[in-house]
């Protein structure tokens, strides 16, 4: 996972603000390198979960009203500021589910 989310993170560097979504990414690839070295890994990965749950929700309420936009995966170019909201909002929830299963799955006892 930590690779698909330093793909994540490098994709971003296209995006017209990409500072945001770098910082975004960059969390959970900290997580995934603490969270089986460090005793505070897994309460990282909690609060990161949140966090991102949090901005989720904050951009679904702020979002534009849905269009007829059609599939908002089911093309490269977007199409309309609902398209890149509802794909910003995948990402965040992607990050606050593997943040989650972090938060929850310790590491194995050695």
């Amino acid at each position: 996972m930590m690779a698909i989310f330093l793909g994540c993170l490098l994709l971003q560097l296209n995006d017209p603000d990409p500072v945001t979504w770098v910082v975004l990414y960059s969390v959970p690839l900290v997580g995934c390198l603490v969270w089986e070295r460090f005793v505070w890994g897994r309460i990282f990965s909690g609060i990161a979960a949140v966090i991102a749950i949090v901005f989720a929700v904050m951009l679904v309420v702020s979002a534009p009203p849905a269009s007829s936009e059609g599939w908002v995966f089911g093309q490269w170019e977007m199409m309309g500021e609902h398209a890149e909201v509802l794909r910003e909002v995948g990402g965040l929830v992607l990050i606050a589910g593997w943040m989650t299963v972090l938060a929850f799955v310790g590491p194995k006892e050695k």
